[in-house]
């Protein structure tokens, strides 16, 4: 059994939410969603990029676009090739309207089937795994600060929003994680948008997540803890246990 419970919330500062959120074929705009799956799942969370030019739509199409997709049949060489086609179909818009040029966005999700599971991600959008005690991010930052940090340079947090790779432009790469009975029960996923995880420190998100029984109830809580800590940005966020086998 699976539980799954999402958020996404435009913030205090900006004027529309860029970000959204597919839970099993059903992309939220705003606001929350929480259900219970028998077996399988596929879950994400988009990040618009580019403000005005048309970030958010990049976002909707995205998540249409992989909406399609049936997780029980879904594998990690179908995702990545789904993902290939996405990025093309981003392309292929700016090439056909000059105000689209810079649409883009962000994307980190996870299929569960049974005990198998795979991330994916590209961008700045987050994943991670509470196995009790611990918290793992799943996920790989494609930003520029994460590119000097690996050359060993120290870098101011500027740097840390400049995404280096992205759908809707030419490095779209996703970086994957996971495998067959890599899902334990207990485990619990935390999908984000920088909206959260730039404003919620790793010990916070740990020490959350430990005491989070209801799924919905911990979205709600992280969301909190991210605008009280001064979240300027749209803020996303899915949750995923496995409870049981099978």
């Amino acid at each position: 059994m699976l539980e799954l419970a999402g958020m996404t919330v435009t913030g205090p500062v900006r004027e529309k939410n860029e970000d959204r959120l597919l839970i099993n074929r059903q992309v939220i705009r705003t606001g929350s969603l929480s259900l219970s799956l028998d077996d399988s799942c596929l879950a994400a969370v988009f990040d618009g990029v580019g403000g005005e030019a048309y970030g958010a739509e990049a976002a909707e199409l995205a998540a249409l676009f992989l909406s399609v997709m049936d997780p029980a049949d879904t594998t990690a060489e179908r995702l990545v090739d789904w993902l290939h086609k996405t990025n093309q179909f981003l392309c292929n818009r700016q090439l056909l309207d000059h105000s689209h040029r810079y649409m883009s966005t962000t994307t980190a999700g996870v299929v569960v089937r049974g005990d198998d599971v795979f991330a994916f991600n590209i961008g700045d959008s987050r994943i991670y795994r509470y196995r009790h005690p611990c918290l793992l991010q799943l996920s790989e930052d494609h930003t520029m600060a994460r590119s000097l940090q690996g050359l060993g340079l120290v870098v101011g947090r500027a740097f840390g929003n400049v995404v280096t790779r992205y759908l809707g432009g030419n490095s779209a790469s996703p970086h994957l994680f996971g495998g067959t009975g890599q899902c334990l029960d207990g485990d619990l996923y935390l999908l984000c948008s920088d909206g959260l995880w730039s404003f919620v420190k790793e010990h916070e998100l740990q020490a959350t997540l430990a005491e989070t029984d209801d799924l919905a109830l911990g979205c709600t809580n992280l969301v909190q803890k991210a605008l009280d800590n001064g979240s300027d940005d749209n803020i996303s966020i899915i949750m995923i246990r496995k409870t049981s086998s099978g």
